[in-house]
């Protein structure tokens, strides 16, 4: 089954901050470490069965737990300007809902074989 599996639909939006950063709070200025750190991206990604909820109430949630966490952490809703601070202007962070035509525990045993099975490299 897992060798037939395929991208079914791929989805991105932007979330943006459920409440709104402070004036006072615009304009957030990076160490110099993080000026000079080389950029380095670590994606998690966790599953676990809900029976009760639909792939579209799972979604919702997430996407609204999202915003809420982006007012507290409101530098990761923002813009990075020339390496050297983040204008914190709730530009919002990207969502994305990719949906596969098998079950989650099928995911793990693709074969690492063509771009189909690669929906995060677009």
């Amino acid at each position: 089954m897992a060798a037939a599996s395929r991208l079914v639909s791929f989805a991105e939006k932007i979330i943006k901050p459920h409440r709104a950063t402070p004036l006072s709070l615009g304009r957030y200025n990076l160490s110099i470490n993080d000026q000079i750190m080389v950029p380095f991206y670590q994606s998690i990604a966790a599953f676990y069965p809900n029976p009760s909820k639909t792939p579209e109430q799972v979604s919702s949630i997430l996407e609204n737990s999202l915003s809420k966490v982006l007012s507290s952490y409101y530098p990761f809703a923002g813009t990075l300007r020339d390496n050297t601070f983040v204008d914190c202007n709730d530009r919002g962070a990207k969502f994305m809902n990719v949906r596969y035509d098998c079950p989650m525990s099928e995911i793990a045993k693709l074969p690492d074989t063509g771009p189909e099975y690669l929906p995060f490299a677009k």
